[in-house]
Order: structure tokens, then sequence, then C-alpha cells
């Protein structure tokens, strides 16, 4: 059963530097909501996850999206080549079957 936003906001507030919880609601506002105030809180959330969570390529990947989304070019070829980076780097990561969609966003927003 799929939890809603108002749900996660809610274990946010219970558990605020849970990364898990972070990206769940961060991932969540980005692909239901999509509107400028839940591009914003989504990006609030899935910085933090990538501040606070080195093993979680996804929520790095997520948040790439949503710079594009915001118009933010910039912020998501440094946040696609940093999680390229990361994933090359450790063997631990959470997400190298995440490199073709990170290669193939990062074309789509090449310069």
């Amino acid at each position: 059963m799929p939890i809603d936003i108002q749900t996660l906001r809610q274990v946010c507030r219970v558990a605020p530097d849970d990364p898990v919880v972070r990206f769940a609601l961060g991932q969540k506002l980005f692909e239901e909501d999509g509107s400028g105030e839940a591009l914003r809180e989504a990006t609030e959330h899935l910085e933090f996850v990538r501040d606070n969570d080195a093993r979680n390529a996804a929520a790095i990947y997520v948040l790439a999206q949503v710079y594009v989304a915001r118009g933010q070019l910039d912020a998501a070829r440094e946040t696609l080549h940093a999680a390229r980076e990361r994933i090359a780097s450790r063997a631990d990561i959470d997400g190298t079957d995440l490199l073709p969609q990170i290669e193939a966003l990062l074309d789509e927003i090449a310069e």
C-alpha cells in the first residue's frame, strides 16, 4: 500500500534525520506533485539525503531530475557527475544499476 505525501511529512517530522524517509518524501513530491513549491521541498529533502547517505545513488539521481524540472541544469549536471563518480569509486553503493539512466540524463542536458 503506497504511503501518501501527508503521511510521509508526518513521519519526517518524527524522524527528521532519517535519510530513507526524506528520500521517500522527496521522490514522492517530485513524482506526484511537481508544482514549484513541491519541487522546492523535494530539493530540500533530497539534498539532505545526498549529504547524509553517501550510499544512496538513487536519491542523487532523483535530485538531478528535480534540478532539471526546476531549470537548474548546471546543478543537475554537477549532481549527475558526482553520482557517477560516487558509484565508480565505491563498491558498497546502492544504485550501480542507475548508471545508464545517469548517462542518458547527462546526454539529454548536455551543454
